[in-house]
This record gives C-alpha cells, structure tokens and sequence, in this order.
C-alpha cells in the first residue's frame, strides 16, 4: 500500500498533456490523503512522465555545444 496526498496525486495527473477535468472534495491539509492498494496506474503514470522529461531533455541538450 501507498499514501500520497491528494495534490500530490493532483499534481502527476496534470503534469500529463491531455488533463481530465474533475471537482474532488477531501478534508485535511494538502487536499487530504489518499491510499492506494493497488498502485500500479500511478507508478507507470511517474514512469511515463519521467521519460517525457528525459526525452525533453535530451533534446534540448542536442542544442547546446559543451
């Protein structure tokens, strides 16, 4: 099991391009917790936005002499 808070979780779903679009209501600071027992979904979701931004990365160093 894994507990993120919600603005975490919040945070890796609009770093994707294509934003979902919803209204959530949890109580306590930073949005609330949220535990996962299964966190397959958010751990190939970090996956993803990991190698986005390698990938971003390692274009932009294309452009850069050293």
């Amino acid at each position: 099991m894994r507990t993120i808070t919600f603005n975490e979780l919040r945070r890796i779903k609009d770093s994707f391009p294509t934003r979902c679009v919803g209204i959530h209501f949890e109580p306590g600071p930073d949005g609330g917790l949220v535990m996962l027992d299964n966190t397959v979904v958010l751990d190939c979701a970090l996956k993803i936005l990991n190698d986005m931004n390698s990938e971003i990365q390692n274009r932009n160093n294309k452009y850069y002499v050293k």
